[in-house]
């Protein structure tokens, strides 16, 4: 079994470390609704309103990149799929969420993977902080963070769920101050937080 996760693991770069090595979700997915000759696959579709798996692994269509979107705070990629009355939502590389009641309409993705090989071609090293540009909420999340930092006010041991309401907290007394901050609740934070590689905080 071990040989074949390294086998796996050697085709296959999970979507997390594509996107850190690409600098953005919005340059990846940019390289991949122009060039669309990425392997790609993912682990599973479902319903976020029953969490129920639709389907198993599959492919991803190269055709799903082209209509693709993104949200600028959670990070979530949404395929626009011409033969499905659905929009496919793109949540994360881990398994789906437990039961819950429906954030948006549709089927959602997960466990999306990249071909290894295509991605290291084009992107052979992970790319500075500095390529990274701030948008919507990242704006004020990630400055705050690394004030917070230096002001040593971040627990060694906090979890990311913890550290996610505290930064929504901070965010809505901001805003009192600040009118062109815009608050998002600390599920969306936990969210943005993994697909920027701020946790755990360094």
């Amino acid at each position: 079994m071990a040989k074949a996760d390294d086998a796996s693991s050697t085709r296959w770069m999970p979507w997390g470390e594509a996107v850190e090595r690409a600098g953005s979700v919005e340059a990846l997915l940019a390289h991949l609704r122009k060039v669309r000759i990425l392997m790609a696959q993912h682990q599973g579709l479902y319903y976020r309103s029953s969490g129920k798996v639709r389907s198993g692994p599959g492919k991803v269509d190269p055709d799903w990149w082209a209509n693709a979107d993104v949200d600028p705070v959670t990070g979530e990629v949404i395929f626009t799929v011409e033969a499905s009355p659905y929009h496919i939502h793109f949540v994360g590389e881990d398994t789906a969420p437990p039961a819950a009641a429906p954030i948006m309409a549709g089927v959602f993705a997960f466990g999306i993977e990249l071909g290894r090989t295509a991605i290291e071609t084009r992107w052979p090293t992970k790319p500075g902080p500095e390529r990274v540009e701030l948008r919507g909420a990242a704006v004020w999340i990630v400055p705050e963070l690394e004030r917070m930092k230096k002001a040593k006010e971040i627990p060694p041991d906090i979890g990311i769920t913890d550290l996610s309401l505290d930064l929504a907290e901070r965010m809505v007394e901001a805003r009192v101050h600040d009118k062109s901050i815009r608050p998002i609740k600390a599920r969306s934070i936990e969210n943005a937080l993994r697909v920027w590689s701020l946790f755990p905080v360094k």
